[in-house]
């Protein structure tokens, strides 16, 4: 029968399409329970012109749960390849239109591709037809992609869940602009950014700066670019490795002192601020919409209107936002996409957004890449505990991934 599409995909699909298939899609189980864990373009998504890597397959879960040694699964060459070129190619379910559609396809719109294709391409191009390919060699060669383990959780030197006495400093960015600071009481102590680095305080550095948005969802704003992510207290993201370090040494020559990122070692301590669980405030099943911006249940509903929630189809009702897989729909933090730095409960060291909102950037390197700590607005819980991590290169501009600056100190 093929399944029901989003409430989106639902609107845009081609009439004839929609007769022909009782406004289904045929997409097969498989397919619907992979698809949440690739990251790719979708629809309404900001398009114009993207910075390299955006859409880098290491940005999908699916590759990174594989290079994590996932339940002990190792692949070949060219099932690694295989992914990464799917990926590549949006993840589609089917290979050809008649795949997609039997019939002949609305508008002729292939006919169109291929009189282009031969016009402008430089050699042959694709006539809608899956060419023949050899018989996949099913032979297990045990070939794995470097491991990247789970940090365990360290050990910290402070009393168990008790408020420290905090002591804070101001760092002047100019314009009226400032950024604050805590002690950390480690051994040896280090200060740390009580908030990520927001735009307002980046574009301090970088003034053409822009996070841009998030895909297009609402639609009384059919013709808008999405919500936005730029506004002054959001985090800063899409921010390469390289960037942050550049923001660090301004900084460190405004003020005259010695600021960077911290080290994984840093961030986990002054994340877990005493507590033995892999949040602050408790563990994975716990409601964290109070303490943390995570993918909830407002992010799951991606900021559709209540009244366009649901939609009919045959006598059924579906839900605009069900093909949203990975959110954690029990919790709401009341929050879409990044809030504003510090709008939810800090640790007990002062520490603000230690999990969700933005990923951050640290100072560690993991076989060439940095580590990247805490997760996002929209990862699940499971990926923003204290100890999970994922890397990047440093080169990479990743796009939920922002950070917040440390001063070390004796």
């Amino acid at each position: 029968r093929g399944l029901v599409p989003g409430y989106f995909d639902h609107l845009r699909m081609h009439k004839k399409h929609r007769d022909m298939y009782g406004g289904r899609v045929r997409y097969t189980l498989a397919y619907e329970s992979l698809i949440p864990y690739i990251r790719r373009l979708n629809f309404g998504d900001d398009v114009s012109l993207l910075d390299p890597g955006y859409y880098h397959a290491d940005t999908s879960e699916l590759i990174q749960m594989l290079q994590a040694g996932h339940h002990g699964v190792e692949l070949e060459p060219e099932a690694w390849d295989r992914l990464v070129t799917w990926i590549d190619l949006n993840g589609p379910c089917h290979g050809t239109w008649q795949d997609v559609f039997n019939g002949d396809i609305p508008t002729g719109h292939h006919i169109r591709r291929q009189e282009l294709a031969q016009k402008y391409s430089t050699g042959s191009y694709i006539n809608n037809v899956v060419p023949q390919t050899r018989l996949y060699d099913e032979t297990p060669v045990r070939v794995s992609a470097p491991v990247k383990k789970t940090q365990p959780l360290s050990k910290t030197k402070f009393k168990d869940n008790q408020p420290w006495n905090y002591e804070f400093i101001t760092i002047d960015l100019g314009q009226g602009k400032s950024l604050r600071m805590v002690k950390v009481p480690a051994s040896p102590p280090f200060w740390m950014a009580v908030c990520e680095v927001s735009n307002e305080q980046y574009n301090q550095f970088d003034p053409q700066h822009d996070n841009r948005h998030y895909g297009r969802r609402r639609l009384e704003d059919s013709d808008g670019k999405g919500i936005p992510l730029n506004q002054p207290q959001q985090p800063v993201m899409r921010v390469s490795w390289d960037d942050a370090m550049d923001f660090c040494e301004w900084l460190s020559k405004k003020s005259g002192l010695s600021i960077t990122l911290p080290s994984e070692e840093q961030w986990q301590l002054a994340c877990r601020a005493g507590s033995h669980t892999a949040f602050h405030y408790g563990g994975c099943n716990d409601d964290f919409s109070a303490y943390a911006n995570m993918a909830d249940k407002s992010f799951a509903n991606l900021g559709v209107r209540k009244k366009d929630l649901h939609f009919e189809l045959a006598g059924e009702s579906y839900l605009a936002a069900e093909g949203v897989k990975l959110a954690e729909r029990r919790f709401d933090d009341g929050e879409v996409v990044t809030s504003s730095v510090g709008r939810y409960q800090s640790n007990s060291l002062g520490l603000y957004d230690m999990h969700g909102n933005a990923a951050e950037w640290t100072l560690t390197d993991d076989g060439g890449e940095k580590v990247v700590k805490g997760g996002s607005f929209l990862d699940r819980p499971s990926r923003c505990a204290a100890n999970h991590n994922i890397s990047y290169p440093q080169w990479q501009k990743v796009y939920n991934v922002g950070f917040r600056v440390v001063i070390n100190s004796d």
